[in-house]
């Protein structure tokens, strides 16, 4: 039996979410339009909305409410590469508990070093 890849996209987010997994999502600011959007203000394309509305409902997507406005400018990938080439000021554009956990658990290639220089 042939499966198609939409039956296999749906098959692999019902085992992702049938346990006690959430999905906290940032909110960010549009860099063109200064447009905010978050977790309940996010329009996924018309095959997904049905979805998107099921896993937000019942909880499974949680917007993230906590956060510093400034930073909604300040994209994941360029704080990626910041920490990638040990310029200690990514430290300033993630929430310390963040900091924290990279550090300890040496995440997206934190090495602990500062361009170049064992701390």
């Amino acid at each position: 039996m042939m499966t198609t890849r939409a039956s296999r996209r749906r098959s692999a987010c019902g085992r992702l979410f049938q346990g006690a997994v959430k999905l906290y999502v940032y909110p960010r600011r549009n860099l063109a339009t200064g447009e905010f959007l978050d977790a309940n203000n996010f329009r996924p394309p018309p095959a997904s909305q049905h979805l998107y509305a099921y896993l937000l409902e019942n909880k499974f997507i949680q917007p993230i409410e906590e956060y510093r406005f400034a930073e909604l400018d300040v994209l994941p990938k360029d704080v990626l590469q910041i920490i990638r080439d040990g310029d200690p000021i990514w430290e300033t554009l993630v929430p310390p508990p963040v900091v924290e956990r990279i550090k300890r658990d040496r995440l997206f290639g934190y090495s602990g070093a500062t361009n170049g220089t064992p701390r």
